[in-house]
């Protein structure tokens, strides 16, 4: 029997109940029947493979099975696999001489106002009898009730499976058997794959945001630009994978082993990297911008052109081959070690995340520390003069006996800093909130006043939007 007289038995089933084939579900029964993959036959069809497995597929197989367990009065569950087979045994229930099932409508015999014929078995009539639940329940486009009702475990039937482009969305996968398996492109977002095995998973240009993947195992996986945005990793393993041009932004990675990973490119904006492991690994081209690095294990990783600014390396470990520019190492040895009456004039601080660092009696005579964080940093009796500190936050930081003598303060916020004994003389305080001003007298916020400086109590008008940086 070819396609076309298989495809006929097939139409004259459905149209004793009044149901027909479409023109795609045509497409995939002539595909099937001759032997192609669902990829070959995809290319038949005007939609994306992802739709073709998602909805049309099993909605074919569900119906066939129906209608199909309907005239040989036995529950039979329809397959590309057993497609000919089951056809070939309709062709001979029709031809033999047994009796022919009477076309009873399905709402009738689930309601049990229909007595079943002879030929159906009391254990038959259950399976047939659930067969039509799941086929009503298939109505649906959730790709896990779908896999469900094919039978289908996805925590251990989809090793090295393709479901590429397929909705996943919002679903369970904690501790799923996904190894080797194809989601490139696969909507995962909010899905739970805690403790899953994605090893050697093609996840390129998956959406992962707010997916859970704390303890996931992704060694060797392909995840190239995909979007892990504000999803959870902690305690992730990542170790040797492509992550290249991943979006990381505001992800918590705590306590994630990344050693030996190619992050090149890859974006980490504002995420939680503390106690990871980056051993070894390739951060070149990165934007680690705002990311929080302390205590991680920084030992042999390139970060060659990365965007550390604002970055905290607070307590992280370096060796002497650690690719990190001369500007980062210096300030992650600011917050890990005591730098008190140090000599760092003239140096190139911008933009760094120094909060809590201890500086009281350093030289920072003509630093550069534009844009810097220094929240409650210990400057005290701290040599800044003549200090580039346009736009540097100083909320709660002791600036007690500091030399700020011609230090560009314009637009700095010292909201709560201590500034008992600062010298402030010309410096440039325009624009500079001061809040109280704690340690200053009446007369010297009298003065600073005069020269464009805000305080509390300064007028409405004055107080005009002060330059803030987001704390980690």
């Amino acid at each position: 029997m070819n396609a076309e007289d298989a495809l006929v038995v097939v139409e004259n089933l459905l149209a004793k109940r009044g149901r027909r084939l479409n023109n795609a579900q045509r497409v995939i029964f002539l595909g099937a029947w001759q032997g192609k993959s669902y990829k070959e036959i995809q290319e038949d069809v005007p939609f994306g493979l992802d739709h073709l497995m998602r909805n049309v597929v099993p909605r074919l197989w569900i119906l066939l099975s129906h209608v199909i367990s309907d005239e040989l009065g036995e529950a039979t569950k329809v397959s590309k696999e057993n497609l000919h087979g089951s056809v070939v045994r309709v062709m001979e229930q029709v031809g033999s001489s047994a009796p022919t099932l009477a076309i009873v409508p399905t709402s009738e015999i689930s309601q049990g106002s229909v007595k079943l014929p002879d030929l159906l078995d009391e254990q038959s009539f259950q399976e047939f009898q659930l067969l039509i639940q799941q086929f009503e329940l298939a109505e649906t486009d959730n790709f896990f009730e779908l896999a469900k009702f094919l039978g289908r475990d996805l925590r251990r039937d989809f090793i090295g499976a393709d479901l590429s482009e397929t909705d996943l969305s919002n679903g369970n996968l904690s501790d799923a058997a996904l190894y080797n398996a194809d989601l490139h492109s696969a909507n995962l977002q909010y899905t739970d794959l805690s403790g899953a095995d994605l090893r050697y998973a093609n996840l390129s240009n998956a959406n992962l945001s707010n997916a859970d993947l704390s303890g996931t195992h992704l060694h060797d996986a392909n995840l190239h630009g995909a979007d892990l945005t504000q999803a959870y990793l902690h305690g992730a393993y990542f170790s040797r994978a492509n992550l290249q041009s991943a979006n990381f932004s505001r992800a918590d990675l705590r306590g994630a082993d990344l050693s030996r990973a190619n992050l090149n490119s890859a974006s980490m904006h504002n995420a939680n990297l503390r106690s990871a492991k980056l051993r070894c690994a390739s951060l070149r081209f990165a934007n680690l911008e705002g990311a929080n690095l302390s205590y991680a294990d920084l030992t042999h990783a390139d970060f060659t052109d990365a965007n550390l600014r604002y970055s905290n390396l607070g307590n992280t470990k370096i060796d002497s081959s650690t690719l990190l520019a001369p500007k980062w190492k210096q300030v992650q040895m600011i917050l890990t070690q005591n730098m008190s009456n140090r000599d760092l004039s003239n140096t190139d601080l911008n933009d760094a995340y120094l909060v809590g660092a201890n500086l009281s009696h350093t030289e920072l005579h003509g630093a550069s520390l534009s844009g810097t964080d220094l929240r409650n940093a210990d400057l005290s009796f701290a040599n800044l003069y003549r200090a580039d500190l346009n736009r540097v936050v100083l909320n709660n930081a002791y600036l007690n006996g500091a030399n700020l003598r011609g230090a560009n303060l314009s637009y700095a916020e010292l909201r709560h800093a201590s500034l008992s004994g600062a010298r402030l003389e010309e410096a440039i305080v325009e624009h500079t909130y001061f809040g109280e001003g704690l340690g200053l007298s009446e007369d010297e916020k009298h003065t600073l006043k005069g020269r464009g400086a805000i305080f509390d109590d300064s007028p409405p008008g004055s107080r005009e939007p002060i330059y803030s940086l987001s704390p980690q």
